[in-house]
């Protein structure tokens, strides 16, 4: 079936709410794209936790936003059955994307984004 992308986050940070264009991925994520966003969960404040998402191969879980002192990152946990392969991508607002994957089983991750940066979206890619 190809490359899904599911699980959106959308985050409001301070007074900065960014429209972002298609993505323009770093080397180490899936090379096509196919399917839509679900609708985001938004999240009222910087480290909230976001809805669970789920899908057939690849479920996620405890998704938030967070600043470790020095820099913006997402987390998530997810977990993919059989040979699905999952990565997790954060866009943030100088238009860059951080990516993590391709993980397979189960992980916790961050992906961050650079000093001076805040997360705009960040979603959840798999392979079926």
């Amino acid at each position: 079936m190809g490359l899904r992308k599911f699980a959106g986050c959308v985050v409001a940070v301070a007074a900065m709410v960014l429209a972002m264009a298609g993505p323009a991925h770093a080397s180490s994520s899936p090379a096509a794209i196919a399917g839509e966003k679900v609708s985001p969960a938004t999240l009222a404040a910087p480290g909230g936790h976001a809805l669970d998402v789920g899908a057939r191969s690849v479920h996620c879980g405890n998704a938030y936003f967070d600043f470790d002192g020095y820099q913006w990152y997402f987390a998530v946990s997810c977990s993919s059955t059989g040979t699905t392969q999952w990565w997790a991508v954060v866009a943030c607002s100088d238009g860059s994307y951080g990516v993590s994957g391709p993980h397979t089983g189960f992980w916790n991750v961050q992906v961050y984004c650079s000093p001076g940066t805040t997360p705009v979206q960040a979603w959840v890619e798999y392979t079926t």
